[in-house]
């Protein structure tokens, strides 16, 4: 184990790592400039024509003060189902915004119908001053939007343009029918001022309309425990805005005043059906005491039988207001239990728990919403779900409250019947006639106490019902609160970044699916093989540059190639035999031959190069050279067997030289197999310095296997957005087989601005002479950006 190293990367290579990711999509981005360019002047432009038109929106506000805990009632109706409720700001900010309100506004003030002036160049909103009100007749509906243009004409009359283009002339006395069913125009006050004018009527569903003012009315508090509510609309037209305000206003204070008025109507019916029953008992107590007395001539009763009832009076009364809180609890929990809960929920005076009031009085607000909601609505409707799942849980939290005020109050009952019967156990002692009398006026009694109890709740409740008040204050009436915040610098930005976004993502999705290796981390995290240069695309690159002595980027990597090269092989004087391969073609196999040779010419070393791609030969044509010179393939097939009749001498420079294809064979393979390859590389070892094989791809044809073993080095070219990632798989197989020698990676036609890797070069430092361009290369490299 203390040989062994284990690698791993760090956090540090990760974050590293990930960074070069990040400036590497920021340098693509950066080449691509353009598309980025006209991905921002196509969003913008087209948010700037969707926003040309948007004409400016008026705020209108109002301030609502919301009473909360009834600090300014009497204790007796903090009791009452209609006053217990303990109402939240927000909750009464959801009631203000509720579809029912809402559509009740709609409707009121027949917003879903606009008018609109339409002149040759624009259209303006007439609500304010319209020549005209549109009425539906009987029970039309309308469903989807119509829309229709009318010309208001002298002596009570207009024009409607008709589908066909023809014209109906009208009065406005007259009924119209349409596929939505009858309406008619009813002229106003202003219809002088637009006779010969086109007056344009869109009809709208009401419920479309309601959804659009929901989403645009804004409910807030200035601070979350204030009880004051900020209500403000925005509208094209700001006398509509205050318009639909007041009218949600005044249906929300309505509403609120109605629901107290029910719950109140609610408790006064049932104290007024407790107090019937027990006005009839107390008569008949009455009358038998009356008769008890006249009868027996009973005119006062002993000191143990006052005694006796006066503690039976005082606890019968306890005994009686149990039961009453018990008779409510009954109550209650029937009307939880029902399935439909459709009337109001029964009152909880005398039930001392405040809980049980709040949640009783939530319920009964719940279940009246729903109620409204179901007179526009479909059971199913999925609007309702949130309604019900709140509602099943509210009664989940009575019924449970219940059973603990229940328990509660039946063992103060067990109390209470206990110390009734101690105190009819020392009653035993009274006489006879002074027992039954006490028993008939303990009766009595205990009706006076119910009868005067239940009074009393009713003559309150009563009064509450009489003078029943919202508890909503309108502090600030709807007034205009000037322009709207525009969202035009909004659009406009959302724009501009979607126009960054959609080509960012362009080039991202592109890169992420295009299957050509750009980047050499991608090389050496798969193959493990090292990149021994790093050759830069130049689309003007000449043999002459690589041996120029002003220098240049392309030539200065091609010289560097050189020195790594003499390294690899270890500094030897003579007969270095280097092959270069690819895995395909057009990979800059033969371009780079050609120029290492040429800068190991420059150097003084004797070069020469074979040209074995005998398929597809390209180093004579770069050269200049004779194509039908006799060459490698004449001499392995025995035609030739000079090999000084083979060699030719480049006119770059007179130390190198090259060894052409010959005669293109049919059978390349079984010719390098031949033994006088052997020979040849042999025999070129002796008097050449640098020998270089410019082989077929290796992964097309087998011909750089065959001859593996006559080289010592290997140079694999892959190159930057052609080579594919695939074909990296197939180099790390070589690379395990050993199929060639020294293999290294030269990482040929980089282009650093396109595929941003990174890799940053000084030209300024090996060129002097900038060479103009033309308009044709401007444009070509305008067009590689896309």
């Amino acid at each position: 184990m203390d040989n062994d190293q284990l690698y791993y990367e760090t956090p540090v290579a990760v974050q590293e790592d990930n960074f070069k990711q990040l400036k590497y999509f920021f340098s693509q981005c950066l080449y691509h400039w353009p598309l980025f360019l006209i991905g921002i002047l196509l969003t913008t432009g087209i948010a700037y024509y969707i926003i040309r038109s948007e004409k400016p929106s008026y705020l209108t506000s109002s301030r609502l003060l919301v009473n909360i805990g009834k600090a300014n009632e009497a204790p007796t109706l903090q009791s009452l189902n209609a006053a217990s409720v303990s109402k939240g700001v927000d909750n009464e900010i959801e009631i203000l915004k509720s579809r029912p309100l809402v559509v009740k506004a709609v409707t009121d003030l027949n917003l879903n119908v606009n008018y609109e002036e339409v002149g040759k160049y624009y259209q303006k909103d007439v609500y304010a001053t319209t020549p005209i009100h549109f009425r539906m007749i009987g029970n039309g509906k309308i469903t989807k939007q119509q829309v229709f243009d009318i010309i208001v004409l002298a002596g009570n009359r207009f024009a409607l343009y008709r589908s066909n283009g023809t014209f109906l002339n009208a009065s406005f006395d007259n009924v119209l029918k349409n596929n939505f069913g009858e309406w008619k125009l009813d002229p106003t006050s202003n219809l002088d001022n637009y006779i010969g004018k086109k007056i344009r009527i869109s009809i709208y569903n009401p419920d479309v309309v309601a959804a659009g003012y929901q989403n645009s009315i804004s409910a807030m508090t200035p601070t979350p425990e204030s009880n004051m509510v900020i209500l403000s609309v925005s509208d094209e037209v700001p006398e509509r805005g205050k318009a639909f305000l007041t009218d949600l206003i005044t249906n929300y204070i309505n509403a609120t005043k109605e629901n107290k008025k029910q719950a109140t109507a609610n408790a006064l019916s049932f104290l007024n059906d407790r107090l019937a029953s027990v006005s009839q008992d107390l008569n008949n107590a009455e009358k038998k005491a009356a008769g008890y007395k006249s009868s027996n001539q009973f005119t006062d009763i002993s000191a143990k039988g006052g005694a006796y009832l006066g503690n039976v009076q005082a606890n019968d009364a306890k005994l009686n207001e149990l039961n009453i809180q018990l008779d409510l609890l009954a109550g209650i929990e029937n009307y939880v239990n029902s399935s439909r809960n459709e009337g109001n929920a029964p009152t909880i005076t005398g039930i001392a728990d405040p809980s049980l009031g709040s949640l009783v009085g939530q319920l009964s607000v719940a279940q009246q919403k729903k109620n409204t909601l179901l007179a526009t609505t479909q059971e199913s409707n999925p609007i309702l779900e949130p309604l019900n799942k709140q509602i099943a849980s509210l009664k989940d939290a009575i019924k449970e409250t219940i059973r603990g005020v229940r328990t509660s109050l039946n063992t103060t009952k067990r109390q209470l019947e206990a110390n009734s019967s101690r105190y009819e156990s020392s009653f035993k002692e009274v006489p006879e006639q002074e027992k039954e009398f006490v028993n008939i006026t303990r009766q009595k009694s205990l009706k006076e106490d119910q009868y005067l109890y239940l009074s009393q709740q009713r003559e309150t409740i009563a009064l509450n019902y009489a003078s029943t008040i919202a508890d909503v204050q309108v502090v600030d009436a709807p007034h205009e609160a000037g322009l709207a915040p525009s969202k035009k610098p909004t659009v406009l930005t959302c724009a501009f970044l979607l126009g960054l976004i959609i080509p960012a993502g362009f080039v991202y999705g592109r890169n992420a699916i295009k299957n050509q290796i750009t980047d050499k981390r991608e090389i050496e995290n798969t193959t493990k093989v090292p990149i021994i240069a790093e050759i830069n695309y130049d689309e003007d690159a000449s043999l002459q540059t690589t041996i120029s002595r002003s220098g240049n980027l392309l030539g200065e990597q091609i010289r560097e190639l050189r020195t790594k090269l003499s390294y690899l092989h270890q500094k030897k004087p003579m007969g270095r035999v280097t092959m270069l391969t690819s895995s395909t073609s057009a990979e800059g196999k033969s371009f780079i031959t050609s120029n290492l040779a040429a800068a190991l010419a420059a150097s003084g070393k004797k070069t020469i190069i074979l040209e074995l791609d005998m398929r597809k030969p390209k180093i004579s044509k770069i050269f200049d050279l004779d194509p039908g010179h006799l060459g490698i393939s004449d001499f392995l097939s025995g035609k030739v067997n000079d090999i000084n009749k083979i060699i030719q001498t480049s006119s770059l420079r007179s130390n190198l030289f090259v060894i052409g294809a010959g005669t293109l064979p049919d059978n390349p393979a079984e010719l390098l197999e031949n033994y006088r390859m052997q020979e040849l590389i042999d025999s070129l070892r002796t008097e050449y310095a640098d020998i270089l094989l410019d082989t077929p791809p290796v992964h097309l044809v087998t011909d750089a296997f065959i001859i593996a073993d006559l080289t010592d080095v290997t140079l694999y070219i892959v190159r930057q957005g052609y080579t594919s990632k695939e074909e990296l798989d197939f180099i790390k197989r070589v690379v395990k087989d050993k199929r060639l020698r020294m293999l290294n990676i030269v990482f040929n036609g980089i282009q650093n601005k396109k595929f941003g890797n990174g890799y940053h070069y000084d030209n300024s430092y090996y060129t002097q002479n900038t060479k103009k361009k033309t308009t044709t290369s401007v444009l070509k490299n305008f067009m590689d950006r896309f």
